[in-house]
């Protein structure tokens, strides 16, 4: 029993200083002793550790396929803890695919299992980000009301628990959706409080993005033009945030009368949006890339 999880605790350690190679063989080796010896509590941890990278990796059919085991494995050893972050990581998995309705789901699932401030904060802040990426489905209507209750609740349970990278994440997110209900003075206030948690400047660049929001939903289009044309060449090649920056920057144009640059900047949209769509595999492909990303063409 030693060796399997002495190999549990080498996968996740290989799997935080993001050697996924060395972690997932480790991990791989845990699970077939684990197996072997008919435990399947540890079992199950060992496929909750091993989906994990494999959503790190987008391999989300594996993904779900290790979820799927594990929450059965969780269930047959009686622990319920793991058992709910099992059906956690599932709607994370099912959620960045875009798979809405499976996604809140499996959050429902994992609600009465989870019990620590920990759990439950990231319970909260999933369904959150549920409720802000719903709107990705040109069939439903945006969230965000949703979305800050629940975030909001998480930000409590986060600041309890004493987790600054949760707590600053919660942040942003808030201030996103807070500036989508023209709650600009709150949103301020969330996005203040991010940069407060990010004192080497590491997440800079998306403060400034959120920024460019924030004066856009103000009516300070020359400003948000302005801060959105200076960080739009450090965002990533396939981030979806050069999508949003690109549209945003389209409308100002086009409200100022300037085709010629609404233009340029939707095609900027575009290009990235294929970048995107090259990116992912194609059984897998995000649908907003091929939903919602449409809007630059």
């Amino acid at each position: 029993e030693a060796r399997s999880d002495a190999l549990y605790v080498l996968g996740k350690v290989a799997a935080a200083q993001n050697r996924l190679d060395h972690a997932v063989g480790a991990l791989q080796e845990a699970r077939k002793l684990h197996r072997e010896q008919g435990r399947h509590a540890e079992l199950a941890k060992d496929d909750l550790a091993l989906a994990e990278i494999q959503t790190r990796r987008d391999q989300f059919s594996d993904a779900l396929m290790s979820l799927e085991e594990c929450i059965s494995e969780a269930r047959t050893g009686a622990d319920r803890s793991v058992e709910g972050l099992c059906h956690l990581a599932a709607a994370r998995v099912l959620l960045h695919v875009g798979h809405f309705e499976e996604a809140s789901a499996e959050l429902g699932r994992a609600h009465p299992l989870l019990s620590s401030d920990y759990d439950l904060a990231w319970r909260w802040y999933e369904e959150g980000n549920l409720h802000q990426e719903i709107v990705r489905d040109r069939a439903r209507r945006p969230h965000h009301a949703q979305a800050v209750g629940a975030l909001k609740r998480a930000l409590d349970l986060a600041k309890r628990i004493q987790n600054t990278t949760l707590v600053r994440t919660i942040h942003f997110n808030l201030a996103y959706s807070l500036a989508e209900l023209d709650q600009i003075d709150e949103a301020d206030r969330h996005l203040a409080e991010a940069g407060l948690l990010d004192p080497d400047k590491a997440f800079e660049t998306e403060r400034a993005v959120l920024a460019a929001k924030i004066a856009y939903h103000r009516g300070n289009t020359g400003l948000a033009y302005s801060v959105n044309e200076r960080v739009f060449e450090k965002l990533e090649e396939t981030a979806d945030d050069r999508v949003i920056v690109s549209m945003m920057q389209a409308r100002i144009a086009l409200a100022a009368n300037d085709p010629a640059s609404a233009e340029r900047w939707a095609r900027r949209g575009m290009e990235t949006a294929e970048k995107i769509r090259g990116a992912q595999n194609v059984v897998e492909l995000r649908p907003w890339v091929l939903a919602s990303w449409r809007e630059p063409y």
